[in-house]
């Protein structure tokens, strides 16, 4: 799904810009991040690394003026804005995996979920700079 398709199916609200809230959801996926970065490898770091990313997505989003409860949206607003499309199809693939996980019990191994937190936060950093610099932190 395309971002023009989230608005066109009602999947995006479009709200008055909220800086404080976009404060907020950075302060919480920041610490949320911290926690998990340095865990040994499992189903769960790759679920609260992907979770902190999904923070960082909706406070973009409340810095421009919109919500969605669609993950899947979240992160296709971030397409060639904040992200590449390549960045932005991995986090498609990271969305999947962690849906796997949370509603079908799926396991992954240690090296598959080691390498998506490595390549996860190099995109949660960038984002993470990205925001700073538009709250002019």
């Amino acid at each position: 799904m395309i971002w023009k398709d989230c608005i066109r199916l009602g999947k995006v609200e479009k709200r008055t810009q909220d800086k404080e809230l976009a404060k907020s959801l950075l302060n919480i996926a920041t610490e949320r991040f911290n926690f998990f970065r340095n865990k040994e490898g499992s189903v769960f770091v790759l679920e609260g690394v992907y979770e902190a990313i999904i923070e960082l997505c909706h406070a973009i989003l409340a810095l421009n003026g919109y919500k969605t409860l669609s993950h899947e949206c979240a992160i296709e607003f971030l397409r060639e804005r904040y992200l590449n499309s390549y960045e932005v199809e991995f986090l498609h693939k990271l969305r999947k995996k962690r849906h796997n996980i949370k509603y079908y019990g799926k396991i992954f191994s240690k090296e598959i979920i080691e390498r998506n937190v490595k390549i996860a936060s190099k995109i949660f950093l960038k984002l993470k700079t990205l925001l700073k610099k538009e709250l002019r932190l």
